[in-house]
Protein backbone atom coordinates (compact mmCIF):
# COMPACT_ATOMS: atom_id res chain seq x y z
CA UNK A 1 0.00 0.00 0.00
CA UNK A 2 1.44 3.34 -0.98
CA UNK A 3 1.71 6.18 1.58
CA UNK A 4 -0.80 8.26 -0.40
CA UNK A 5 -3.47 5.52 -0.12
CA UNK A 6 -2.82 4.88 3.58
CA UNK A 7 -3.10 8.54 4.60
CA UNK A 8 -6.68 9.12 3.38
CA UNK A 9 -7.86 5.87 4.99
CA UNK A 10 -6.25 6.82 8.31
CA UNK A 11 -7.75 10.29 8.06
CA UNK A 12 -11.20 8.85 7.32
CA UNK A 13 -10.92 6.43 10.23
CA UNK A 14 -9.85 9.20 12.65
CA UNK A 15 -12.57 11.53 11.39
CA UNK A 16 -15.21 8.80 11.71
CA UNK A 17 -14.05 7.89 15.22
CA UNK A 18 -13.97 11.53 16.27
CA UNK A 19 -17.51 12.11 14.96
CA UNK A 20 -18.80 9.06 16.86
CA UNK A 21 -17.11 10.24 20.02
CA UNK A 22 -18.56 13.75 19.68
CA UNK A 23 -22.06 12.33 19.07
CA UNK A 24 -21.70 10.17 22.20
CA UNK A 25 -20.61 13.16 24.26
CA UNK A 26 -23.42 15.33 22.90
CA UNK A 27 -25.98 12.62 23.67
CA UNK A 28 -24.58 12.08 27.16
CA UNK A 29 -24.83 15.80 27.87
CA UNK A 30 -28.54 15.99 27.15
CA UNK A 31 -31.28 15.84 29.73
CA UNK A 32 -32.93 12.40 29.50
CA UNK A 33 -36.37 13.86 30.22
CA UNK A 34 -36.02 17.15 28.29
CA UNK A 35 -33.50 16.50 25.46
CA UNK A 36 -34.11 19.91 23.84
CA UNK A 37 -33.31 21.79 27.06
CA UNK A 38 -29.73 22.46 28.10
CA UNK A 39 -28.98 19.94 30.89
CA UNK A 40 -27.62 22.71 33.13
CA UNK A 41 -31.21 24.05 33.23
CA UNK A 42 -33.25 20.80 33.34
CA UNK A 43 -34.66 19.58 36.67
CA UNK A 44 -33.60 16.00 35.97
CA UNK A 45 -29.96 16.78 35.17
CA UNK A 46 -28.85 20.13 36.61
CA UNK A 47 -26.17 20.26 39.27
CA UNK A 48 -26.55 24.02 39.70
CA UNK A 49 -27.26 25.02 43.28
CA UNK A 50 -28.38 28.62 43.19
CA UNK A 51 -30.29 30.66 45.75
CA UNK A 52 -32.36 33.00 43.57
CA UNK A 53 -32.03 35.73 46.21
CA UNK A 54 -28.53 36.35 44.86
CA UNK A 55 -27.54 37.44 41.33
CA UNK A 56 -26.58 34.43 39.19
CA UNK A 57 -23.08 35.79 38.56
CA UNK A 58 -22.30 35.57 42.28
CA UNK A 59 -24.81 32.91 43.40
CA UNK A 60 -23.83 30.15 40.99
CA UNK A 61 -20.45 28.46 41.45
CA UNK A 62 -17.99 30.60 39.46
CA UNK A 63 -16.59 27.87 37.23
CA UNK A 64 -20.10 26.58 36.45
CA UNK A 65 -21.42 30.06 35.69
CA UNK A 66 -18.49 30.97 33.43
CA UNK A 67 -18.56 27.69 31.51
CA UNK A 68 -22.36 27.67 31.08
CA UNK A 69 -23.46 31.29 30.81
CA UNK A 70 -23.14 31.54 27.01
CA UNK A 71 -24.49 28.07 26.25
CA UNK A 72 -27.81 28.07 24.43
CA UNK A 73 -30.80 27.29 26.64
CA UNK A 74 -32.39 25.08 23.98
CA UNK A 75 -31.06 22.77 21.29
CA UNK A 76 -32.88 24.72 18.57
CA UNK A 77 -32.53 28.50 18.16
CA UNK A 78 -35.12 30.49 20.06
CA UNK A 79 -35.58 34.11 21.04
CA UNK A 80 -38.86 33.78 22.99
CA UNK A 81 -39.30 31.67 26.11
CA UNK A 82 -42.06 31.88 28.68
CA UNK A 83 -41.28 30.98 32.29
CA UNK A 84 -43.80 30.37 35.05
CA UNK A 85 -43.75 28.66 38.42
CA UNK A 86 -46.02 26.83 40.81
CA UNK A 87 -44.14 28.66 43.58
CA UNK A 88 -45.08 32.21 42.59
CA UNK A 89 -47.83 33.87 40.51
CA UNK A 90 -45.72 35.94 38.08
CA UNK A 91 -45.09 34.95 34.48
CA UNK A 92 -41.80 35.84 32.77
CA UNK A 93 -41.75 36.62 29.05
CA UNK A 94 -38.15 36.34 27.92
CA UNK A 95 -37.48 37.92 24.52
CA UNK A 96 -33.89 38.06 23.31
CA UNK A 97 -32.32 39.54 20.19
CA UNK A 98 -30.14 36.46 19.70
CA UNK A 99 -30.48 32.81 20.69
CA UNK A 100 -31.48 32.62 24.37
CA UNK A 101 -28.66 31.53 26.69
CA UNK A 102 -28.56 29.96 30.13
CA UNK A 103 -27.48 33.30 31.55
CA UNK A 104 -30.55 34.94 29.97
CA UNK A 105 -32.75 32.44 31.81
CA UNK A 106 -31.02 32.88 35.18
CA UNK A 107 -30.99 36.68 34.86
CA UNK A 108 -34.68 36.82 33.92
CA UNK A 109 -35.64 34.74 36.98
CA UNK A 110 -33.50 36.88 39.28
CA UNK A 111 -34.75 40.19 37.86
CA UNK A 112 -38.40 39.14 38.06
CA UNK A 113 -38.09 38.18 41.71
CA UNK A 114 -36.28 41.41 42.67
CA UNK A 115 -39.23 43.56 41.65
CA UNK A 116 -41.24 45.27 44.36
CA UNK A 117 -44.68 43.80 45.02
CA UNK A 118 -47.08 46.40 43.67
CA UNK A 119 -49.92 47.83 45.75
CA UNK A 120 -52.56 46.04 43.65
CA UNK A 121 -50.70 42.71 44.06
CA UNK A 122 -50.43 43.33 47.80
CA UNK A 123 -54.19 43.88 47.88
CA UNK A 124 -54.75 40.27 46.82
CA UNK A 125 -51.79 38.80 48.71
CA UNK A 126 -52.74 40.43 52.01
CA UNK A 127 -56.04 38.52 52.00
CA UNK A 128 -54.18 35.24 52.55
CA UNK A 129 -52.79 35.27 56.10
CA UNK A 130 -50.24 32.49 55.49
CA UNK A 131 -48.76 34.14 52.39
CA UNK A 132 -48.80 37.59 54.01
CA UNK A 133 -46.92 36.25 57.07
CA UNK A 134 -44.40 34.44 54.82
CA UNK A 135 -43.71 37.67 52.95
CA UNK A 136 -43.44 39.74 56.11
CA UNK A 137 -41.01 37.25 57.69
CA UNK A 138 -38.83 37.02 54.56
CA UNK A 139 -38.87 40.79 54.12
CA UNK A 140 -37.75 41.27 57.71
CA UNK A 141 -34.84 38.83 57.20
CA UNK A 142 -33.87 40.64 53.99
CA UNK A 143 -33.86 43.97 55.83
CA UNK A 144 -31.72 42.50 58.63
CA UNK A 145 -29.12 41.40 56.07
CA UNK A 146 -29.11 44.84 54.44
CA UNK A 147 -30.26 47.79 56.56
CA UNK A 148 -30.27 50.08 53.51
CA UNK A 149 -32.62 47.82 51.51
CA UNK A 150 -35.96 49.12 50.32
CA UNK A 151 -38.50 48.20 53.05
CA UNK A 152 -41.25 47.44 50.53
CA UNK A 153 -41.83 43.72 50.02
CA UNK A 154 -40.29 42.14 46.95
CA UNK A 155 -41.47 39.21 44.90
CA UNK A 156 -38.58 37.15 46.29
CA UNK A 157 -40.16 37.52 49.74
CA UNK A 158 -43.25 35.70 48.44
CA UNK A 159 -41.14 32.52 48.30
CA UNK A 160 -40.18 32.57 51.98
CA UNK A 161 -37.37 30.03 52.37
CA UNK A 162 -38.08 28.11 49.14
CA UNK A 163 -35.54 30.04 47.05
CA UNK A 164 -33.27 27.29 45.71
CA UNK A 165 -33.35 26.91 41.93
CA UNK A 166 -33.95 23.27 41.01
CA UNK A 167 -34.21 23.77 37.26
CA UNK A 168 -36.87 23.97 34.57
CA UNK A 169 -39.43 21.37 33.65
CA UNK A 170 -42.34 20.96 31.25
CA UNK A 171 -45.88 20.88 32.57
CA UNK A 172 -48.22 21.59 29.67
CA UNK A 173 -51.37 21.15 31.78
CA UNK A 174 -50.19 23.74 34.32
CA UNK A 175 -49.04 26.08 31.53
CA UNK A 176 -52.45 25.88 29.86
CA UNK A 177 -54.31 26.73 33.09
CA UNK A 178 -51.78 29.41 34.08
CA UNK A 179 -51.73 31.13 30.67
CA UNK A 180 -52.79 34.76 31.03
CA UNK A 181 -56.04 35.41 29.11
CA UNK A 182 -55.27 36.98 25.74
CA UNK A 183 -51.75 35.49 25.52
CA UNK A 184 -51.10 32.93 22.83
CA UNK A 185 -49.78 29.52 23.91
CA UNK A 186 -46.03 29.22 23.41
CA UNK A 187 -44.30 25.89 22.75
CA UNK A 188 -41.27 27.00 24.74
CA UNK A 189 -43.07 27.46 28.04
CA UNK A 190 -41.09 26.12 30.98
CA UNK A 191 -41.95 25.80 34.65
CA UNK A 192 -39.37 26.97 37.20
CA UNK A 193 -38.95 24.54 40.07
CA UNK A 194 -37.88 26.02 43.41
CA UNK A 195 -37.38 24.40 46.80
CA UNK A 196 -35.80 24.94 50.23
Amino acid sequence: MSPSTKEPRTFLFVRSTLRSLLRSIATALRSPKYPNLNPILATDSTHVRWDVKTPPVSGILGSTFVSSRHQFALAQPTTHIRLMSKSFPWQIELLTAANTTCEDIWTAVYNCLQQVIEDSEWGFISQDKRIRETIEKASKKRMERDNSADPRPRRIDYLGEATMFKGLEKDDDFAKVRLYPGNQPLAETWVIKLDK
